[in-house]
């Protein structure tokens, strides 16, 4: 995975002397849940830091990859108003490597593909008292991206992200005849997500790809 990573790195700024790439790095503000952990609601806030590349492959259309940190999980606060009485964390935080493709639709250009995780590390607690759950979560995760993008300038983006997981947290127990799907847990997010590129990504304003 980690070789996988350099290898990325190293391609899109190699080919970015060819004038075939362009670069950017991001930050997002993220809002999180897990379904199916009895915890509703986007209330896990974290952030994704990270780089990205992107290369045309048609007039209209472009193909991307980018590599981040990225914090998720699962959060309920103490509520005495709405008779909750406990508080739980769950953070969860990968190294994300979203593969994307760019196109035009309604006025703006959307990014939607493939995610592939790798876990980093974890923290579970209950009231204070932390729960070690590290052997029951997958360390591989594939997930869904899909983004708008609005343009603030030539080199700044606004995205509007949403990530969700298609294979589940948990592993499935040995014992388990069923779909990994049963072992439960799948994360949500949404995100606010400021792009900057470092030469002009000859995106237009309408959602039309510029030649």
């Amino acid at each position: 995975m980690r070789k996988l990573f350099l290898f990325l790195l190293f391609s899109s700024f190699i080919i970015k002397g060819q004038n075939v790439f362009t670069n950017s790095l991001h930050g997002d503000l993220t809002f999180n849940q897990v379904q199916g952990d009895g915890y509703a609601g986007y209330n896990h806030i974290g952030f994704q830091v990270g780089f990205g590349t992107m290369f045309k492959v048609a007039k209209n259309h472009r193909v991307g990859f980018e590599i981040n940190y990225s914090q998720r999980g699962s959060r309920q606060r103490i509520n005495l108003k709405k008779f909750v009485t406990n508080d739980f964390k769950l953070y969860l935080n990968y190294i994300d490597v979203p593969v994307f493709y760019i196109f035009p639709k309604w006025g703006i250009h959307f990014e939607l593909g493939p995610v592939f995780s790798y876990l980093v590390n974890n923290t579970n607690s209950m009231n204070g008292v932390e729960i070690d759950l590290t052997n029951a979560y997958n360390n591989l995760e594939l997930g869904a991206l899909l983004s708008a993008n609005f343009k603030i300038s030539d080199a700044l983006y606004l995205k509007i992200r949403a990530n969700n997981s298609i294979t589940g947290i948990f592993k499935t127990p040995e014992e388990s005849t069923g779909y990994f799907w049963e072992a439960g847990g799948f994360h949500s997010g949404l995100g606010v997500n400021l792009t900057y590129y470092f030469s002009k990504p000859n995106i237009g304003d309408s959602g039309t790809l510029e030649l």
